[in-house]
């Protein structure tokens, strides 16, 4: 991890005191406004919504399933925010990729759960392997594949890409998103992953980026994984921007066969959203797609964004 980044520390707050009436109104509220909401972000034309229904549909299918072991709760969160923030742009984006792809063997590097859910779902010809070191949102995957009825096709492993147990040239598609930023040594993991690839195949890859790069420090330690400073904060993302990138990512592979770029218009957004998330129970998660499709665009170049964005690549193997 580089020690010359700007570092941003987050304090993670407590969220606030909530009644059962108070939470029956906010959900009805909420299951009442999506349908406008989305109506807004369609004709806005924001990112990802094939998608958002896929994942919808999905958490219905588990809510109407009363023998699923996969947490109503979950499933039920999955019908009202099935995404969030900028996975519209990154999932809408995977999803591109790879219906554009027909590969023999995939593998999955610790993105959220419904990445390789949803390409399993699309090709019922396809096995599925997936690699998560978050033993407790492993298990949460690991239901949610029982639940579907997907566990011959999937298989899943507690570690880390540096652990993986496969042969190298094995998989013909690969994807990571929203993962390498939380990875201190991303360059490494990088390496690893290009060397899983089959040649022929395809790496997708999403991390977020700035004009100019930060790492961010929590003191909420999400996934137990790396240890604490002296101050109670927790290593938690890097941004990258086209130095860091090029340093940590690029230069360990060839040049990218498709790259955009997504990203809030006014800076602050995504960080004001985030912390909003953290500390109220009663979040507008209906608002969620308009914001989206309000609050952001795409950029031609990491260079000219006022403040946090996405970067999605594709990368062939010769």
């Amino acid at each position: 991890m580089s020690q010359e980044l700007r570092r941003i520390f987050i304090h993670a707050p407590a969220r606030a005191a909530t009644s059962l009436p108070g939470r029956l109104l906010w959900m009805v509220t909420g299951l009442v406004l999506i349908p406008f909401y989305l109506l807004l972000a369609a004709i806005r034309g924001v990112p990802g919504l094939r998608f958002r229904r896929l994942v919808v549909g999905t958490g219905l299918r588990l809510l109407a399933n009363f023998r699923s072991s996969f947490p109503r709760k979950l499933a039920f969160q999955m019908v009202a925010l099935p995404m969030d923030s900028t996975r519209y742009f990154e999932f809408d984006y995977m999803a591109r990729i790879a219906d554009s792809t027909r590969p023999s063997r995939y593998l999955d590097v610790s993105s959220p759960r419904m990445v390789p859910l949803s390409v399993a779902l699309k090709r019922p010809d396809l096995h599925v392997d997936l690699i998560n070191p978050d033993v407790e949102d492993l298990a949460i995957t690991r239901s949610l594949i029982g639940s579907l009825g997907l566990e011959r096709r999937i298989s899943s492993l507690g570690c880390l890409i540096s652990d993986a147990p496969y042969p190298a040239g094995t998989f013909d598609l690969i994807t990571c998103i929203s993962v390498l930023e939380h990875i201190p040594e991303d360059s490494s993991a990088i390496k690893g992953m290009w060397s899983l690839l089959k040649s022929g195949g395809a790496l997708i890859l999403t991390v977020p980026c700035m004009a100019t790069a930060a790492e961010q420090h929590i003191d909420y330690d999400t996934y137990k994984l790396l240890p604490k400073d002296g101050d109670g904060f927790v290593f938690w993302q890097r941004f990258y921007d086209d130095a860091l990138l090029q340093a940590r990512v690029l230069d360990h592979l060839p040049p990218p066969s498709n790259v955009e770029i997504y990203g809030e218009k006014i800076a602050g957004s995504f960080f004001r959203d985030a912390q909003l998330k953290r500390r109220a129970h009663y979040y507008p998660f209906w608002r969620q797609p308009y914001m989206m499709a309000s609050e952001y665009r795409y950029f031609d170049q990491i260079a000219s964004l006022p403040g946090d964005g996405v970067i999605a690549m594709t990368f062939r193997k010769p």
